[in-house]
């Protein structure tokens, strides 16, 4: 509890009550003393610590994720990822198409969490068992019920697929005839080019820093 009142003291997403709680228990002298006179802290603050312990510290995660991996549960199937890079097109089609109206029409990736639910549950039912064995490992069309890990993989696909890239601005201020007129800002394998390039710096920097940043606790 020593540890737990370290780490999220200052924690606005832990519940203040359970704090409140470790503090009257540590700063409680009495506890350790007469322990028959406190029944009930002693076990509430032994109940949240088995389960801070052995599961999150947060309530609102508890509650609907599992403190352990389904390792048998279907996650990278042919139908997630068709289904996600079709959402990763469309989305990404629609932000970049309307980024330079103002205001903006911009679609977020909850619009891909809500839709490809009732996909799945549609290619479930839809597709056939049917598919191919690549390196000891069977890929179907339908290996069973859409499962969670699924449908969290396709909304990360479109999470990171919807946005659209920082050198927006750059090409848009190099290619406008207002500003640089720069005709070649225009051409496809540019555009590719200068934003893989951006993102490549990004990364090279964050495995520069990584030991600086990451590792140390």
């Amino acid at each position: 509890m020593q540890g737990v009142l370290k780490i999220h003291d200052n924690d606005p997403n832990f519940p203040i009550g359970i704090l409140d709680r470790i503090r009257e228990f540590l700063n409680n002298e009495d506890v350790m003393e007469h322990p028959e006179n406190h029944q009930d802290l002693i076990a509430e603050i032994k109940l949240e610590a088995a389960m801070i312990t052995t599961n999150s510290p947060y309530a609102e995660v508890r509650s609907v994720v599992d403190n352990y991996d389904d390792v048998n549960m279907p996650s990278s199937t042919i139908r997630a990822w068709v289904i996600g890079v079709a959402f990763v097109v469309l989305l990404s089609f629609i932000n970049q198409l309307f980024t330079i109206r103002q205001p903006a029409v911009y679609v977020s990736a909850n619009v891909a969490q809500l839709l490809c639910y009732p996909l799945g549950k549609l290619a479930e039912k839809v597709l056939p068992d049917v598919g191919f064995t690549l390196f000891g490992s069977r890929h179907s069309l339908n290996p069973g019920k859409f499962s969670r890990k699924e449908h969290m993989l396709i909304t990360i696909m479109a999470n990171v697929g919807s946005n659209t890239p920082y050198t927006d601005n750059i090409i848009w201020a190099q290619y406008l005839p207002q500003y640089f007129n720069q005709s070649y800002a225009g051409e496809f394998a540019y555009q590719i080019l200068i934003g893989l390039g951006t993102n490549f710096v990004g990364y090279g920097i964050a495995g520069i820093c990584r030991k600086f940043l990451v590792y140390p606790s």
